[in-house]
């Protein structure tokens, strides 16, 4: 391959760097883009832009193609530091580090002013070069430095003849030659055999005069001379390698006290550091050596570390699923990161680094080790005694041994590998077929502990290929998970043990009850497609089953059908089956539910009447049986239906009542349905937040007392955003949804539908916008539809954009006309009247067009959704706005017509709608000419329209025209 092509920069460091790489590559023989890729674990693409590109590289993709390439990575990342300097006279940049601010102003401090030896000591790669590098780059003093290197042959005072070229180059050799003068004669000849250029006279090499005490003064007499002029501090790197003559003038210096300050790095647990070097750190620990040792970085640190590589701020969630791996080792991160995916297997070079620790383990020492790595934890003694087929003394010798080689930590009564890659490389290192011997003594020793972790247990059988003893401990999993509510997890384990089922026939494991439960934890965990697609195979055996179990099957398909938008009377002939087959067996739990559910199906059909009979039998049964869950479901599910009709406070008696009979929390499922059914009930009639929040604060409290979190209860907090949301207390809302766990799964349209309602309010509808357009909404029916498509038209309205509010509005409600659910979307038809009016402002000559579509649609309803009727609440406000907005289509509104409305949001405390038709009625006012009045609207309105920017901002906008 020939020359690549080269960024056109201006004279400076960065070219200069960059003629360096090139030069090095032209000394390397031109290797190909995608040999260097090969070589250093990044895309040829990447390697292409370090290259070629006029932008930086990060440090970390540049040491790599050096290193390939054979090239001094210590001179490269001097031009690269010089680079990234600015030239221009500004101040110089923050030191390029993650973190550590502590430990560099320690060794800043100390190249600055201190005396002695500071070693800077740490595991490779944990970054201590980058700490003492950028200490020197920010020091006022001038720090010399030299470098040990792990020859095999020792090069006396090898970093000493570094520090003495790098002070002889300072001023063209002025500063050395004032320092000469102040010495004796014999000093400037002794030095001279290291360094020639200190003498001009001829120095002949003569062993028997080059005394070694002779030379180690006059090294400390030319260094002290040289402080005596300017400060001067010294750095040496990898003291751990260093020679025995460097040590010895080391200690000599720090014996007889003076002299310029030292730093040097120190690898710790490293193969290569003899007993000699590990007794002079001894020695020198007892004298005045201070040390400043590095750990790992948190995750902000290792965040930081990746801004600094990478140039621009990382994703959050990247960034955490790179610290779950690396632990913030930043070599680790670095290389890691350096490959574009932190997901995808360990870097070749990184791989052979963790594996060079193994390397030198005895065989008991490798067997733990593996068993540690195939575990991917934390292991107690009693499981590694029989993985390993250890006895106690030589597990404990064992463990020692690792701990030596800096491979293993302990965490209370448990031992496991340092690093998680030190487990990944391990792995990766097995033979086939390694790993499923090891998984399976693994899974069996496991199993015999009474604490034993099923789902662990079943993953390790899983690995190890056995799936009789997988599917036995998936159950024992699901059922685990169950207990815990965990619904996602426990859905996984029924999922899998499904997928078992095949292959282990004979398994014990029914086929439909373990369907039924996946069903069962995937409705609760907001998954309910998934659900009905597990359950659907189950619906060809339900001729088969005894009637309790069919219809269970039965009752889960019409729940899911209902929410996934199927015909609601295909929902209900479901429910009705299961009805059927459970009624002359008396009550019983299924059958409460089957009631329950079918009320559900006849309020959608709008059978109002029928849907309350079948409640209040559900309650009877409940008495019947004498359960009290079950008391509290049914009561809460009459509550929300009462409240539906406009009956508040018969939904609140009914709920009193339940309470009286159950006064303690019961499970977390339940309350956690109840608090979703009372919190959406008051919301629905418009109460404080404080109600709402008193009403969630059982549920809150049980599953904060149990640890656990899951749809319903994400839900019900979501309820009381919504009602903060709703009474104007926006910063309220948005800080009480940031704290709402996420999971992305059981929680991911609640929350979102809140988010992309803030959105609006924080002057944010573009997000918003991308929020709501992205959210996937538990059901499909077309009410769902139109919920979230009334949102994605707020959105466009905000952002100046009435066509696609109109067209996509008009086009979901139409396809609700049809449906008795019509009677709820009062306030979708006065947005949708508000988009009219908007479009009719821009483009006059559709004026008539858009006022006939939209009377239309109201006229073709099968239920005026703006009749008057007790429920929903809003409907009398939305009416109210409606008729305004419609006025405003010719530009006939007045007034009058828009404090109705205003008014009428007053009553349901709903500030921001009332505010939004106060500044109409100020617009209409300034029409006619009315200008206090307007003044007066305007300022109630904006103290109303606190909390929502674009409202705000519209109503000064107003404010600011009139004057």
């Amino acid at each position: 391959m020939s020359a690549l092509p080269r960024p056109d920069l201006p004279p400076g460091p960065h070219r200069d760097l960059v003629a360096r790489l090139h030069d090095l590559h032209h000394r390397a023989g031109w290797p190909s883009l995608r040999a260097l890729a090969r070589e250093t674990g990044v895309s040829h693409t990447t390697v292409s832009k370090t290259f070629s590109q006029p932008a930086l590289p990060s440090w970390g993709t540049l040491e790599l193609l050096v290193e390939a390439m054979e090239g001094d990575t210590t001179l490269f990342h001097q031009l690269w530091l010089a680079a990234s300097t600015p030239t221009n006279g500004a101040p110089a940049p923050a030191p390029r580090i993650a973190g550590r601010h502590a430990e560099l102003e320690a060794v800043r401090r100390h190249l600055e002013t201190g005396t002695g030896l500071l070693l800077v000591t740490g595991e490779a790669g944990i970054g201590k070069t980058t700490l003492v590098r950028a200490a020197a780059d920010t020091s006022d003093a001038f720090v010399a430095i030299g470098h040990c290197l792990p020859l095999s042959t020792d090069v006396p005072l090898m970093p000493v003849v570094d520090l003495l070229g790098a002070v002889q180059q300072v001023d063209d050799g002025q500063w050395v030659s004032a320092a000469i003068d102040g010495v004796p004669r014999h000093v400037v000849r002794s030095l001279a055999r290291l360094l020639p250029a200190l003498s001009r006279e001829s120095v002949e090499v003569d062993d028997r005069e080059f005394a070694r005490q002779h030379l180690l003064a006059s090294i400390t007499h030319l260094f002290a001379a040289l402080a005596d002029l300017r400060p001067v501090a010294l750095l040496i790197e990898d003291l751990h390698w260093s020679d025995l003559t460097t040590l010895d003038l080391l200690e000599h210096q720090l014996s007889r006290g003076g002299g310029p300050p030292v730093v040097g790095t120190w690898r710790v647990a490293d193969a290569s550091t003899t007993s000699e070097h590990r007794a002079w750190r001894d020695r020198v620990d007892r004298l005045t050596t201070r040390v400043v040792e590095l750990a790992e970085l948190s995750c902000d640190e290792t965040l930081e570390q990746l801004r600094l590589l990478e140039g621009r701020t990382p994703d959050p969630s990247r960034g955490a699923r790179l610290f779950a791996r690396t632990q913030g080792h930043p070599l680790f991160t670095e290389q890691l990161a350096s490959q574009g995916d932190e997901d995808t297997a360990v870097p070749r070079r990184l791989a052979e680094v963790l594996q060079r620790r193994m390397t030198g383990l005895g065989p008991t020492a490798s067997a733990v080790a593996n068993a540690l790595a195939v575990a991917d934890r934390g292991l107690p003694p009693d499981v590694l005694l029989e993985v390993a087929r250890l006895d106690r003394p030589t597990l404990v010798g064992t463990m020692r041994e690792l701990a030596e080689h800096h491979l293993l930590i302990g965490r209370g009564d448990v031992a496991q590998l340092r690093h998680p890659l030190l487990a990944e490389a391990a792995r990766e290192h097995m033979m086939p077929g390694e790993q499923a011997l090891w998984h399976g003594a693994l899974a069996a020793s496991m199993a015999r502990r009474p604490d034993a972790d099923p789902a662990e247990v079943a993953e390790h059988w899983r690995k190890s290929g056995d799936a009789r003893a997988e599917i036995e401990w998936r159950v024992r999993a699901a059922r685990q998970a169950h207990a815990r509510t965990s619904p996602i997890a426990e859905a996984e384990q029924w999922r899998r043990a499904l997928e078992l089922l095949p292959a282990v026939p004979d398994a014990d494991l029914d086929e439909v009850d373990a369907r039924v439960a996946a069903f069962d934890a995937l409705e609760l965990g907001g998954r309910l497609r998934e659900g009905a697609e597990l359950l659907e195979p189950a619906m060809s055996a339900v001729d088969h089953l005894d009637p309790y179990r069919a219809a269970e099957v039965l009752r889960r398909m019409s729940m899911s059908a209902d929410w996934l938008g199927d015909d609601v009377g295909s929902s209900l002939a479901l429910a009705d089956r299961a009805l059927a087959l459970l009624q002359p067996h008396g009550a019983s739990e299924g059958l409460v539910k089957t009631l329950d559910l079918r009320a559900n199906h006849l309020l959608d059909l709008g059978r109002d009447d029928e849907a309350l009979d079948a409640l209040t039998r559900a309650l009877t049964a409940c008495e019947e049986l004498s359960n009290d869950t079950l008391v509290l479901v049914a009561s809460a599910t009459l509550a929300w239906h009462t409240a539906c009709t406009g009956d508040l406070d018969g939904a609140l008696r009914i709920l009193r009542e339940a309470r009286q009979r159950v006064p303690d929390a019961v499970d977390p499922r339940t309350e956690a349905y109840v608090g979703m059914m009372h919190t959406d009930a008051l919301i629905k009639h418009r109460r404080p937040p404080e109600e709402v929040m008193a009403a969630a604060e059982t549920a809150v409290a049980v599953g904060r007392e149990w640890d656990m979190d899951f749809h319903l209860l994400t839900i019900t907090r979501a309820n009381v955003v919504e009602a903060l949301y709703k009474a104007g207390r926006v910063d309220e809302a948005a800080r009480t949804l940031e704290g709402i766990p996420t999971s992305g799964s059981y929680d991911h349209w609640p929350v979102g539908w809140m988010s992309g309602q803030i959105a609006v309010a924080e002057g944010r509808p573009a997000d918003s916008l991308e929020i709501f357009t992205g959210l996937e909404i538990v059901g499909g029916s077309e009410e769902n539809l139109l919920n979230r498509t009334h949102w994605i038209a707020v959105a466009h309205l905000w952002l100046g954009q009435p066509e696609p509010a109109w067209s996509s509005l008009s086009t979901a409600v139409e396809a609700v006309l049809d449906d008795v659910v019509v009677r709820e979307t009062g306030l979708s038809f006065a947005l949708l009247a508000r988009a009219a009016a908007d479009l009719a402002v821009e483009h006059p000559e559709r004026r008539r067009e858009l006022r006939t579509t939209l009377t239309g649609l109201r006229r073709r309803a099968v239920v005026d959704p703006l009749a008057p009727a007790a429920a929903p609440i809003t409907r009398h406000a939305a009416a109210a706005t409606w008729d305004a907005e419609v006025l405003r289509i010719d530009g006939d509104d007045t007034v009058e017509h828009w404090t109705r409305p205003a008014s009428a949001w007053d009553d349901l405390c709903s500030p921001h709608d009332a505010a939004y038709a106060r500044w109409r009625a100020a617009q209409s006012a300034l029409r006619s000419g009315q200008g206090t009045i307007a003044a007066r609207l305007l300022k109630r309105a904006a103290a109303d329209a606190r909390e929502h920017v674009p409202l705000s901002r519209a109503i000064a906008a107003t404010a600011a025209g009139r004057r």
